[in-house]
């Protein structure tokens, strides 16, 4: 399977973005992305609610007192609201520069829908070859 040039250049781009993000904070919690919550989906439907909603659990990082960011165990500073501030790195929990997620590529799924339809295309063809054999007897 050959990547798309598409699917090149997004590997390119998320390389960059996550280069540039390690540079700066190589320390980096790998479980949360820098983030210090744990994200996660639930369809509510059973207690009527529509569609799937967002969730969010505090990172074991910050449970020990880590920073997500920088990694620091002596740095972290609980507000007065409750919430975090990393006093070496500036991280706190409205922090939206988080290491980038990983880039999944899709050209597996587009390989083989198109393989899919070369052999139908296939299919198709021999289909209509042995019709025409048949009506030319």
């Amino acid at each position: 399977m050959k990547h798309t040039k598409n699917c090149l250049k997004n590997q390119l781009a998320w390389v960059n973005q996550f280069l540039d993000y390690f540079s700066k904070h190589p320390n980096y919690c790998r479980k949360c992305n820098g983030s210090g919550e744990l994200v996660y989906y639930e369809n509510p439907g059973d207690q009527g609610m529509p569609g799937v909603m967002e969730f969010a659990d505090p990172c074991e990082c910050l449970e020990s007192g880590i920073c997500p960011r920088c990694g620091r165990n002596d740095s972290l500073h609980e507000c007065a609201d409750g919430t975090y501030l990393c006093y070496v790195c500036g991280w706190d929990e409205g922090t939206k520069e988080v290491a980038p997620p990983m880039y999944e590529c899709s050209c597996h799924e587009e390989y083989e829908w198109n393989c899919q339809q070369q052999e139908d295309e296939e299919d198709w063809y021999n289909y209509m070859q042995e019709t025409q054999e048949l009506r030319n007897g």
